[in-house]
């Protein structure tokens, strides 16, 4: 896989929302209740994988873990 094919799987949250066409804050209540893929980090970066979050849209977007503690 090439840099520029990794860099274009890896969404942002801004790219993110705008694939969800939701809000950010949306995008938070919904990875907080375990309702979405959670993204991995890129040091502080948050990062969504673009192949896991089409199947999981796929899916019917199910919820993908028990909602965390706070």
């Amino acid at each position: 896989m090439s840099v520029a094919t990794f860099e274009a799987e890896l969404l942002t949250r801004q790219e993110t929302v705008k694939l969800l066409r939701c809000s950010l804050k949306h995008l938070d209540n919904m990875i907080s209740g375990g309702l979405m893929p959670r993204p991995i980090r890129l040091g502080k970066a948050p990062r969504f994988r673009r192949s896991e979050l089409l199947e999981w849209i796929k899916a019917g977007c199910p919820a993908v873990s028990a909602p965390s503690a706070g």
